[in-house]
């Protein structure tokens, strides 16, 4: 049973962290950091799409990573 807590908290930390990075991403591509629209040479209705495929996938991952860390710390 110690060993599926500890799973729980580590698959929620590094699936939160990789939303986060995900988001992080998402934000670059829309607000053209690095010139990464013209990098990619996508149209901007494909690059409105993948930024918010991104923004949604990225939401969803925050919130079920915290939720698994929600459960770690009340099962202490």
């Amino acid at each position: 049973m110690r060993g599926r807590k500890t799973l729980a908290l580590v698959v929620g930390a590094t699936q939160t962290l990789l939303a986060i990075t995900s988001l992080v991403l998402a934000c670059v591509l829309y607000l053209d950091f690095f010139n990464s629209q013209s990098l990619l040479s996508q149209t901007q209705e494909s690059l409105n799409l993948y930024v918010f495929g991104l923004l949604t996938l990225s939401f969803l991952s925050v919130s079920s990573g915290l939720f698994l860390i929600v459960e770690w710390v009340e099962s202490r």
